[in-house]
């Protein structure tokens, strides 16, 4: 917040991650969607076991998840995690330099 500039972690990712995108076409979107897609599919399929009274497989739903997380990871989830930390950040340094006045 010096010299009224505010924290960007979220800002300075795109960039870096537009431009890697940029190199590879659509394939990083793909591996994004499918990446989401696996996430949803497994949560999806352990609720319905676990409804249906069967045993639902845990251990399958964490390798699913991590592997969805690891390809969805650079275009979904590290942008929404660096734009929480961008608020956290702000409003600390935010309390901060009012207290400071």
């Amino acid at each position: 917040m010096a010299g009224g500039t505010t924290v960007d972690l979220r800002g300075g990712w795109d960039k870096v991650w537009n431009t890697i995108s940029a190199s590879f076409g659509g394939f990083m979107m793909l591996m994004t969607i499918l990446g989401v897609v696996l996430i949803v599919f497994a949560l999806f399929k352990y609720f319905w076991d676990k409804r249906r009274g069967g045993s639902p497989n845990a251990g399958a739903l964490g390798w699913a998840i991590a592997l969805g997380a690891l390809l969805s990871g650079p275009g979904l989830i590290i942008p929404v995690l660096l734009s929480g930390f961008d608020i956290i950040a702000n409003a600390v340094a935010k309390i901060f330099s009012d207290n400071i006045k």
